[in-house]
């Protein structure tokens, strides 16, 4: 048996009942069906965090089944987005294969990433779920870790954006079809 597998085993059988994958991006990663499949097998929830820009429709087949909840990283509006992820085209290539993800019956939603500047952005982010079929967004503050450590550590929201972000969160729910979810950490 490979480690991999032998953990997910290990990890079922001390009574742990979600495996989560995300990155890196976790579609690149050849034997992710095989792992899920593991988990699947023993009764876990999963679920994978992507860029979304690698959900051709082989891959969103391959994953059937398999998958629970796939969560898409979303970094605000189309030009936040790509200035995040530092690529013009970042948006639309992650946009492009939502429709075949919500056609094909696997829930997704979309993890916002809060920064100390974006909340204004959240509105947005919520009606782009609605209108792609989402079924959840997960607001996820900005950690100072990765790439965060150097260009953006400035952007970590202090604890009032993250209020102004939980009372946006809770104004939105009530008109989305989508559940919002709002991660609160301590500094």
């Amino acid at each position: 048996m490979e480690p991999i597998t032998q953990l997910i085993e290990d990890a079922a059988d001390l009574s742990y009942s979600v495996l989560g994958v995300s990155g890196g991006e976790p579609l690149l990663y050849a034997d992710l069906p095989k792992i899920l499949g593991t988990a699947k097998g023993r009764g876990m929830t999963t679920t994978v965090t992507t860029n979304g820009v690698l959900l051709t429709e082989a891959r969103i087949e391959a994953l059937r089944g398999l998958v629970d909840v796939i969560a898409i990283s979303l970094d605000g509006t189309p030009s936040s987005h790509t200035r995040m992820r530092g690529d013009p085209q970042a948006f639309e290539h992650m946009a492009c294969r939502l429709p075949a993800l919500a056609s094909s019956g696997i829930t997704f939603g979309f993890v916002f990433t809060l920064t100390q500047s974006n909340v204004h952005e959240l509105e947005w982010v919520v009606e782009f779920a609605n209108q792609a079929g989402a079924s959840l967004v997960q607001i996820h503050p900005l950690e100072a870790e990765g790439n965060a450590l150097t260009g953006l550590r400035s952007q970590t929201p202090d604890s009032q954006e993250l209020v102004f972000a939980a009372i946006e969160a809770l104004r939105l729910q009530s008109s989305s079809s989508a559940l919002i979810q709002f991660d609160a950490t301590t500094y």
